[in-house]
């Protein structure tokens, strides 16, 4: 089992400071000795650094107020930076880093430049890991799940799991993880999106707060299976469906409300019905059984041949 002595936040905001409480708290329950650092770019302000003092100190941290020797000797870094310049500061802080050590990038950052970043610390012998929070660091605290990938992804998730975090490790390299985020917030975005056409609407008809009750129906089982069976049943009900899409949009109009999602999903629908795909129907719906020909409508594959041809 890793054991790591120092460990170091670099971004001491809301996110890097339950990070650092998480790592302290873990090592006091485990009864082991770690001493936190961090740094935050904001303790080139005198404001704010009167203020990330101040609550370093009540955590128990050591505030540095610049990078520099003393990341020499931390076994682990944590980065809690804004994703833009993620990649700028995680290359910005390798210098400094022992060979051995690990960087566990958990902003909000593209896979391109997690890779990119992982394979400058490669040269240097650094480990380096990309990692993202599935949930509110504010609700949750740091008690709030995570997948990370990357350098000795196994090893390092099961310590993070040992201090009282929630990790899972994904494979592959540097990237994974990220594009995990990236791919949940197609969906989760999507669905906020939705919500507001489908409530503005029902607010508009005078019918909102029935309408929200008309999705009781989710509740009686988990996310993860509705959307196996809306997905698994797409193709078999896509003609149905886009009739009652087509509805929708009238329904819509009505209530004066522009339907930009509700008309996205129409092309959906549209393309499927156009492409001709069928399901075997010997097979069980599911995930696996049904991708080779949702991969076709959501890849375009019918269309795209049909514009090289």
């Amino acid at each position: 089992m890793i054991k790591p002595s120092r460990v170091a936040v670099i971004g001491f905001g809301e996110a890097g400071g339950i990070i650092a409480e998480g790592c302290l708290s873990g090592a006091k329950h485990l009864g082991e000795d770690i001493s936190c650092h961090a740094w935050d770019i904001r303790m080139q302000n005198e404001e704010d650094k009167n203020q990330l003092q101040q609550a370093a100190d009540n955590m128990g941290v050591v505030m540095h107020n610049t990078p520099g020797a003393w990341l020499n000797d931390v076994d682990v870094v944590f980065s809690l930076v804004f994703g833009g310049v993620a990649k700028k500061v995680a290359l910005e802080m390798l210098p400094f880093l022992k060979e051995g050590a690990v960087y566990i990038d958990l902003t909000t950052s593209t896979p391109h430049d997690m890779r990119e970043a992982a394979e400058s610390f490669s040269s240097r012998n650094v480990g380096f890991i990309d990692g993202t929070a599935l949930g509110s660091f504010r609700t949750n605290g740091f008690s709030v799940p995570f997948v990370l990938s990357g350098t000795n992804v196994e090893a390092w998730s099961a310590w993070m799991n040992s201090m009282g975090f929630s990790t899972t490790p994904v494979p592959g390299g540097a990237g994974k993880a990220a594009s995990v985020k990236l791919l949940r917030s197609v969906l989760a975005k999507g669905l906020e999106a939705l919500a507001i056409e489908c409530f503005v609407a029902a607010d508009s008809l005078g019918i909102r707060p029935t309408m929200m009750n008309a999705f009781n129906d989710f509740d009686l089982r988990s996310l993860v299976e509705t959307l196996e069976d809306m997905g698994t049943s797409h193709v078999a009900h896509c003609k149905r469906r886009l009739d009652e899409v087509d509805h929708a949009l009238q329904l819509l109009a009505e209530a004066h409300v522009d339907p930009i999602m509700t008309k996205a999903s129409r092309d959906f629908y549209a393309r499927t019905v156009d492409s001709g795909l069928q399901l075997d129907h010997d097979k069980k719906p599911s995930w696996d059984t049904c991708m080779p020909v949702l991969q076709e409508v959501a890849l375009n594959t019918k269309c795209n041949e049909s514009v090289e041809a």
